[in-house]
């Protein structure tokens, strides 16, 4: 008769490996978790602050168009210095025709249209719009504004009967 000694305390015998190999790969894959989280709130934090860059960036170049007297209608671009030379800007200005209102459809009793021709004081406003362009990790980003001035800002050249071309 032959007697078999147990010499594992639990009476598993290769059972201490393969749970060894499971818990690497658990914690294998919860490092790897953890590393991809950090690495998407690193990359989302740069582009949360190159947007917040960009913002200011879109103001500093507002108020250049906004201090001149007057701007002429087109589009001009360039590049920021210093610390942020890896945002560039393109500014467009442009005439916006204000529309003349319609007679309402159904006017109202007692309404009478107005006789002649309505005059408005302001026929036209001026556009300015503001895109700051920049480069991230390979993938290129971009944020505009735009507002309207009034009309006396936008620079129009004058034909030879005096008035705006």
């Amino acid at each position: 008769m032959r007697y078999y000694i147990d010499r594992s305390p639990s009476g598993r015998e290769g059972y201490l490996l393969v749970e060894t190999a499971v818990a690497l790969v658990l914690l294998s894959l919860g490092a790897y978790v953890i590393h991809g989280t950090i690495q998407q709130a690193l990359v989302t934090r740069g582009q949360a602050q190159d947007y917040t860059q960009a913002r200011f960036l879109i103001e500093q170049a507002m108020s250049q168009i906004e201090l001149q007297p007057q701007s002429p209608e087109g589009s001009q671009s360039g590049q920021f210095e210093g610390a942020y030379s890896r945002f560039r800007w393109t500014s467009e200005t442009s005439r916006v025709d204000i529309p003349k209102p319609a007679p309402p459809a159904s006017p109202p009793e007692g309404w009478s249209p107005p006789q002649g021709e309505l005059e408005f004081p302001i026929p036209y406003l001026m556009r300015a719009k503001v895109t700051v362009l920049w480069e991230r990790a390979g993938k290129e980003y971009s944020e505009f504004a735009e507002t309207l001035f009034n009309s006396g800002k936008l620079w129009q050249p004058i034909d030879s009967g005096g008035a705006p071309k």
